[in-house]
């Protein structure tokens, strides 16, 4: 998607943005759009008040839709097309 960015390929990032997708490679949908805005927003209201201490800078960040999932320095999600 960063290489879509830079290429100015704009349509497509938006599409993929906005667009639920689940597949091998990206799970994307309303929940996740929903819990990364929440957050977002969460840190724009401390960084706004001063108020910031979590110098994680989002390194901590998980979607819920991604809790149970196997961690092995890359994320390896079993995906079921039968679903």
């Amino acid at each position: 998607m960063i290489e879509q960015i830079q290429e100015k390929e704009t349509e497509v990032v938006l599409k993929v943005l906005n667009d639920n997708c689940c597949t091998p490679y990206l799970i994307w949908n309303n929940q996740s759009r929903t819990e990364l805005l929440e957050y977002c927003d969460v840190q724009l209201k401390l960084l706004r008040s001063g108020d910031i201490t979590d110098m994680t800078y989002g390194s901590d960040f998980k979607y819920s839709i991604h809790q149970g999932e196997l961690i092995v320095g890359i994320k390896i999600i079993l995906f079921d097309v039968s679903k």
